[in-house]
């Protein structure tokens, strides 16, 4: 999946930071449509047969020590 995403031109692959606070607002689920419709409609343009979109937001917390 990493490497598809390669090929969409515009999409970044990597998250921007945000403000904690805003992390625990709501998507707007038409937004989510919007999003999921431009992804598809780039991977059908570029010859896919199959495309599974999945929206989702993840809060990741790291510790590293040595």
């Amino acid at each position: 999946m990493g490497t598809a995403a390669t090929m969409l031109p515009g999409i970044p692959i990597f998250g921007n930071p945000i403000v904690p606070e805003r992390a625990l607002e709501r998507i707007d689920p038409a937004l989510k449509k919007q999003m999921a419709d431009i992804v598809l409609n780039a991977a059908r343009s570029k010859g896919a047969s199959y495309t599974d979109v999945r929206i989702g937001r993840y809060f990741n917390q790291f510790v590293v020590t040595r």
